[in-house]
């Protein structure tokens, strides 16, 4: 039932990137509203009469049906002739690259791990991606009708550069603060999930990556067939890439190989979007670095700030890593036994004063530290 679903999403594309592309936005929220309440509907009654999980299936499906029953049969107003052949297959070629990288990994994850590290690996790639699918992919919404209605060259570069300056200054500061963070994943999470801590680490840069390189990929898209052909044989290649190098750092390292596979075909993206496909657009790799530099500057130097304060942390005992809320508390409890044997044998007066200064502030900075993880 759910492989019905993708054949549906597939459908949908072209119809929806026209809607994207004439600004449509309201007719587009329209038909998702009305498909959204009537699947939802129907699984609230399905699951009242007792269809049990099924009902989650008859939403997801309904939906998706629905959506595409309003769309097909809908013309954009202006729209003329039906889209060239071309510019409809590389739409379609590139939502295909996009499953077969970003959804497909799993199933090749998947055939050489365990299902715990698969759990691990989904857990760490979803939470990486967010600002990809969060924030750029909804900067692209808006971006590829805007390339597509202007008409001049120098408007479609200047536009561009500077939704890709916009893009980087957003999302390339979250790396070096997410990096720093996720051992907080396992402390607030349990240890159970202290296996995704360095697949994150890697993910959270591949995840941003992308998110910048997608404001040129929309440019592309929305440019017009020969740009949006280009941009689709490049994806292909890249996806098909992308399982391979897993195939591969699954074998080497497990998920962490299966990570950094995403992490090298995402510089050989990046490669190919900045110098074959800004060709495409009249864009220059010069031009297209020039609109981030300082932007990646700013960046680099607050990942070393970054680094120094957790290098001084680590020397100051101050850090915490991975396992190291059992050990803290550990020490907590050992200090505490150690206080109260002393006092037990010398008696309550008997500890020396400098001893008992020793212990109490031992046990005061274990104790911020158990607090602290």
């Amino acid at each position: 039932m759910f492989a019905l679903n993708i054949v549906l999403s597939a459908l949908a594309i072209v119809p929806n990137a026209l809607l994207m592309k004439h600004l449509r936005f309201k007719v587009f929220a329209q038909i998702a509203i009305v498909a959204a309440v009537i699947a939802s509907a129907a699984a609230i009654v399905a699951a009242l009469l007792g269809a049990g999980v099924w009902a989650l299936v008859i939403r997801l499906v309904l939906n998706q049906l629905l959506t595409v029953a309003d769309l097909l049969p809908r013309r954009v107003p202006g729209e003329g002739p039906a889209p060239p052949v071309a510019a409809r297959t590389a739409f379609l070629v590139i939502a295909a690259a996009n499953v077969l990288a970003w959804t497909c990994d799993n199933l090749v994850v998947g055939a050489f791990v365990s299902p715990t590290q698969l759990g691990l690996y989904a857990f760490a790639f979803s939470l990486a991606f967010l600002p990809l699918t969060q924030i750029s992919w909804n900067v692209g919404q808006v971006l590829l009708p805007t390339i597509a209605a202007a008409r001049d060259e120098e408007v479609v570069k200047r536009q561009t550069l500077r939704a890709l300056r916009l893009t980087a200054l957003i999302l390339l500061p979250l790396v070096p603060a997410a990096v720093a963070l996720a051992h907080l994943v396992p402390a607030i999470l349990g240890d159970k999930w202290n296996g995704a801590v360095l697949p994150f680490q890697i993910l959270i840069g591949v995840g941003v990556g992308y998110g910048v390189l997608n404001t040129l990929g929309e440019a592309f898209a929305g440019a017009g067939a020969h740009s949006a052909g280009v941009r689709a044989r490049i994806d292909l290649v890249w996806a098909v890439s992308t399982l391979g190098a897993i195939v591969v750092g699954v074998h080497l390292d497990g998920v962490r190989g299966a990570a950094a596979a995403h992490l090298v075909t995402f510089v050989g993206l990046a490669l190919a979007y900045c110098w074959r496909g800004g060709r495409g657009i009249g864009l220059s790799t010069v031009a297209i670095l020039g609109s981030v530099w300082k932007v990646c500057g700013a960046v680099a130097l607050q990942a070393a700030a970054t680094a120094g304060v957790m290098v001084g942390l680590e020397r100051g005992g101050l850090a915490i890593g991975p396992g190291d809320e059992h050990r803290l508390d550990t020490e907590v409890h050992e200090a505490a036994g150690e206080l109260g044997g002393r006092r037990r044998v010398n008696g309550s007066d008997g500890v020396e004063d400098g001893d008992q200064r020793h212990a109490d502030a031992r046990e005061d900075r274990l104790s911020h530290f158990a607090a602290f993880s």
